[in-house]
């Protein structure tokens, strides 16, 4: 049980992350050259 918890917790852990680094990409290539 506490397997499937924390597995689902890193889970969106690291789509939390990969989110933000997208965002971070997105306004990296909107300043302009």
């Amino acid at each position: 049980m506490c397997e499937m918890v924390c597995q689902i917790v890193q889970k969106k852990q690291k789509e939390k992350r990969i989110e933000e680094e997208q965002a971070a990409n997105a306004r990296y290539w909107k300043i302009p050259a």
